[in-house]
């Protein structure tokens, strides 16, 4: 069966536009990337980072310190230190909270509690360890990090 054609041109026309809409159709959809800076890059790596140390090398009593000053510093310099410097924040505030609720479980319980709160809280401090070291790699590759199992106290 052959086509009438009326005007070649227009169909030789619609068959290139008919042709390149299905290529657009068919090709992959592009994510957008945003593209971070180089030195907001370095601070929230730092941020997680230096949390680290201080949880390690201060026994666990200036791991809060340094992300809230890191918050309070950066929450006005870009969307993207506020996001990882809160995240931080909010999760070394969850493991305070939990470490206090293993006190007072303990203390009610007259120590019978530690049992349970003692390994509950070396799973958390391990977490702590693991999940800080993931945060600075993302934070390193420009990325956003969000910590499990997080209260969110600071919005």
């Amino acid at each position: 069966m052959s086509s009438i054609t009326i005007d070649p041109v227009l169909d030789a026309e619609l068959d290139d536009l008919a042709r390149r809409h299905e290529q657009a159709q068919q090709a992959p959809q592009r994510a957008l990337v945003t593209v971070v800076p180089t030195e907001d890059r370095s601070y929230a790596t730092v941020t997680h980072l230096a949390t680290l140390a201080a949880m390690l090398f201060s026994g666990g009593l200036l791991h809060v310190l340094v992300p809230a000053v890191a918050w309070v510093v950066f929450k006005d310099k870009s969307a993207f230190l506020k996001d990882h410097a809160r995240q931080q924040l909010n999760f070394q505030l969850t493991f305070v909270i939990a470490a206090l609720v293993g006190a007072l479980v303990t203390l009610v319980t007259v120590g019978f509690g530690a049992i349970v709160v003692v390994p509950t809280l070396i799973v958390l401090f391990v977490t702590d360890i693991v999940c800080s070291i993931k945060a600075a790699i993302a934070a390193h590759h420009g990325e956003d990090y969000r910590f499990p199992l997080t209260l969110e106290l600071i919005k």
